[in-house]
């Protein structure tokens, strides 16, 4: 029932002041309670010209309680783009906020970078347009291409240098043209699924390459030497490098090419120095060795202990095994390697610390000095 004001009430002005300051007081309180997480990395970074780009998801501020029910955590999710160049501010781009966790169709992470456009993934599509400085919706995808049906909604995404979506009996499939946004028929995928084998770093490591037509250039611990690379022997086709902790040396090899393969005819160690769990860094995803120039050269991760223990150490070695440069990454494991001649980074963790989780950490070297930026993936007090 309503009641209309009572004639001539006045409520004192110190009383109005003093239920304000209660408000306040409660809503500041609640903002001192509230838990703020830090923001951790989702999937693997990709590279842009100018940037590394990385998935954080940051948890929702919540009020600490006996009860606690993680159903009803919330968390939002923004694109972090960390510049290549020293001296640079990180840029947070925000694109989901207050969601439940889980019951996402599709894995979560940075999909890839095609032009200007970063694609990635959370609940539904998205991107962002480095050029234009524009987040990009599945709305906005829908509205260019009304065509498409549920076909955003209900297809499989995949990246593989483009963006294709593709129906479930794969009658339909589609790639998009990253500036007009626009849709076209495309070719069925190779393969489905979340193609994360691209991005593990033993894909990017090697343990030796050909650096001229019939010259080989490689780190073999004696085993390996004996085994795969002694003369006589068949070129391997691939020479994947291994996970061991092995002493490894510098050697050039002599191939020569006969019908159907290329043969060994000699191989000569080039220093006495040795490394343990050695091997050069591919120039992409079981790709050829990267190479260096000025002068012409080579990148090596290794560990600076045979031992359990010890931490990754990076270098820049000669054609004739001479090192140019090396530095310790401090770093006690890879996560990903994202090569480049002239800024190469590399994203892991640093040593265990018994109760604590570990940081990841994002590694800018330059090729030339050695050098290197360190940038962590925690976002504290996002």
């Amino acid at each position: 029932m309503f009641h209309p004001p009572i004639p001539g009430l006045r409520i004192p002005t110190k009383y109005i002041l003093g239920l304000l300051v209660v408000v306040l007081a409660l809503g500041f309180g609640c903002r001192l309670l509230a838990v703020k997480s830090t923001g951790r990395p989702v999937g693997p970074s990709v590279r842009t010209q100018s940037y590394i780009a990385t998935l954080i998801e940051i948890q929702e501020p919540y009020l600490p309680s006996l009860h606690r029910q993680p159903a009803n955590d919330r968390f939002r999710y923004e694109l972090l783009l960390q510049p290549l160049t020293a001296g640079l501010p990180d840029r947070r781009i925000p694109f989901f906020r207050n969601l439940a966790p889980g019951g996402f169709r599709n894995r979560m992470g940075v999909l890839g970078v095609e032009a200007e456009v970063i694609w990635l993934m959370v609940k539904e599509l998205a991107g962002f347009d480095l050029k234009a400085n524009k987040v990009i919706s599945v709305t906005g995808l829908r509205n260019a291409n009304p065509q498409l049906g549920d076909l955003l909604e209900t297809g499989h995404i995949e990246f593989d240098g483009r963006l294709r979506i593709s129906a479930r009996d794969q009658r339909q499939v589609v790639e998009f043209d990253p500036v007009t946004l626009q849709a076209r028929p495309a070719t069925p995928p190779k393969r489905t699924g979340w193609t994360d084998d691209k991005t593990k770093p033993e894909a990017f490591l090697t343990a030796g390459g050909m650096i001229t037509p019939t010259d080989w250039f490689g780190l073999h611990s004696p085993v390996e030497l004996k085994n795969e690379f002694r003369p006589g022997s068949r070129l391997p086709r691939d020479y994947p490098a291994s996970p061991s902790r092995e002493l490894r040396r510098f050697y050039r090899g002599q191939i020569q090419s006969i019908p159907d393969r290329q043969e060994i005819t000699s191989i000569t160690p080039l220093t006495t120095n040795e490394y343990a769990g050695a091997a050069l860094i591919r120039s992409s995803h079981g790709g050829d060795l990267l190479r260096l120039s000025g002068p012409e050269g080579l990148l090596m991760i290794y560990k600076t202990e045979a031992s359990l223990g010890g931490t990754l150490a990076a270098a820049r070695v000669d054609f004739n095994g001479r090192i140019v440069w090396s530095a310790n990454t401090g770093l006690a494991d890879l996560d990903q390697i994202l090569p480049d001649p002239k800024s190469p980074v590399v994203v892991g963790r640093g040593p265990v610390v018994p109760g604590k989780l570990s940081e990841p950490f994002m590694l800018i070297f330059d090729s030339e000095s050695g050098t290197f930026i360190t940038r962590s993936l925690w976002l504290r007090n996002p």
